[in-house]
């Protein structure tokens, strides 16, 4: 049994888009962490609300890796890396650690990682 979700951002008039007045859980941020915080909270029927300061996703990404314990959740909730991958960043686009002024900047600098080798980019950790 999934929570039931509303997208209050989408409402534009009326009482429909009116934010609830309490809620048992409220995430802070709707990075890939607070959304996977929602999906579980919803999957276990406990009803949250994420707040979130930017309209929309962000043009550069704050992270481009993802730890074997976060890939083990993601497995269990059939959200293996195979696809985490098609939804992420490309490897042509994350091989180097990229500096902007901000978020969506100019590009000031970049350095590419430490081992990038096609050994390290194809193995994923698996239990």
């Amino acid at each position: 049994m999934m929570a039931p979700s509303r997208d209050f951002a989408s409402h534009q008039t009326g009482d429909s888009g009116s934010l609830p007045s309490y809620v048992p859980v409220l995430i802070v941020g709707g990075g890939p962490t607070d959304l996977l915080q929602a999906l579980l909270l919803s999957r276990l029927g406990i009803q949250s609300l994420v707040i979130e300061r930017y309209p929309e996703r962000l043009a550069a990404p704050k992270a481009h890796a993802i730890n074997p314990r976060s890939l083990e959740i993601l497995r269990q909730l059939d959200l293996g890396e195979k696809h985490v991958r098609q939804l992420g960043t490309s490897r042509d686009d994350s091989s180097s650690v990229n500096f902007h002024t901000n978020l969506c900047g100019v590009a000031i600098g970049r350095l590419q990682y430490e081992r990038m080798d096609p050994a390290v980019l194809n193995e994923t950790p698996k239990p």
